[in-house]
């Protein structure tokens, strides 16, 4: 038996999503669904005018996000909330798919070998998992934080994913010592990924 047959790393194909699977951003996309008239956009904008601009001071505008977010399903229960972004999947967001990124996830994905295919994201687990699901991929990105009946608090649950905290959610679940990562992503915080890369595709497809 060949002793360094056990140092053999599983290869992981990692893809951001806004921008690089799909062609557009999917909170925009979500938003634009779920508000989709002029009167109901301009109430929703001036509910988040406070943390919006705090956003903007701070240079994180997942605050601003998350006030959006509450402003649509605050205080909702999961369940409803998923079955909200199901529909959101089917009638919008998956049209926005990029097909010669869905040609080549769905090839990955039918190799039979260690690759695995995870989407890397900053967007939230709720309108994503059902493209992991199409997929057949793992997915880490920003969560929600709900209460112990499944009621969503108006909280995220873990710290946005996004540039650094990318790389850390990735290694957290697959440690470098195991894995090797083929990256691909389309924005600058993107290219925090090189540094654990073996490889990393820009703007790709």
């Amino acid at each position: 038996m060949d002793l360094n047959q056990h140092s053999v790393k599983a290869t992981i194909h990692v893809f951001d999503v806004d921008g690089t699977i799909i062609k557009s951003d999917s909170f925009i996309l979500l938003l634009n669904h779920f508000v989709p008239k002029t009167l109901g956009r301009m109430a929703m904008w001036m509910s988040v005018a406070k943390p919006l601009l705090l956003g903007f001071l701070k240079s994180d505008l997942s605050l601003a996000k998350l006030a959006l977010l509450s402003h649509i399903w605050k205080g909702k229960r999961k369940e409803i909330i998923e079955a909200d972004c199901a529909d959101f999947f089917l009638h919008t967001m998956k049209k926005d798919i990029r097909p010669a990124a869905l040609v080549y996830l769905l090839k990955l994905g039918e190799q039979q070998s260690k690759e695995k295919i995870v989407l890397l994201s900053a967007s939230c687990k709720e309108w994503l998992q059902p493209l992991a699901t199409l997929l057949g991929a793992d997915l880490i990105c920003t969560e929600l934080r709900y209460d112990s009946e499944d009621i969503f608090l108006g909280r995220y649950a873990t710290p946005n994913c996004k540039g650094d905290e990318k790389v850390r959610r990735l290694l957290a679940k697959y440690p470098a010592e195991k894995f090797e990562f083929i990256c691909y992503g389309n924005t600058p915080s993107d290219k925090k990924l090189k540094q654990i890369s073996k490889a990393f595709y820009y703007r790709y497809f």
